[in-house]
């Protein structure tokens, strides 16, 4: 058995994402929470040139603390730490992208000046910036990667 999303979200997502909704949602109700995560995991594995397959399937797991089997998604392949961590952040970051969308489509029509005097433009400046050096983080861990695993690289092998 591979690694499951659920090591995923635990490990590597939760524990940088600081919004008190998902705080309070994990807290009512772990399956809708990870159920909710899991579409930016999803989304974001495109992003991901592994160089093991990203596939995964639904298997049904047995919980040992709560006595149930559950149906859990689970990559066919066990991930090392660099790619878990690189998964990880690129669902961050699309679930940042997604709060930001969010908060940039209720903004009510203003103008030039109104939008300068209620300081909108600045946050809304820093959340793209903030986006940005999400995407470039992940974007420098991929190469990274890359870099470690050059030989095994299909395009690269013959050059080493």
């Amino acid at each position: 058995m591979g690694t499951t999303f659920m090591e995923i979200y635990t490990d590597w997502m939760l524990p940088v994402i600081n919004d008190y909704k998902l705080d309070n949602l994990y807290i009512a109700n772990r399956d809708v929470l990870f159920k909710f995560l899991q579409g930016f995991l999803k989304n974001g594995l495109t992003d991901f040139d592994c160089l093991k397959p990203l596939t995964y399937q639904e298997i049904d797991i047995f919980d040992e603390e709560t006595g149930f089997t559950e149906k859990q998604f689970v990559f066919d392949y066990e991930l090392d730490d660099d790619e878990k961590k690189i998964i990880a952040e690129i669902a961050v970051s699309k679930y940042f992208k997604r709060l930001i969308q969010d908060v940039k489509a209720r903004m009510p029509y203003m103008s030039q000046r109104e939008f300068k005097k209620e300081a909108t433009a600045p946050v809304m400046k820093e959340n793209d910036s903030w986006y940005n050096n999400l995407v470039s983080e992940y974007m420098e861990d991929i190469a990274n990667y890359n870099m470690k695993h050059i030989e095994e690289l299909p395009y690269w092998k013959d050059l080493v």
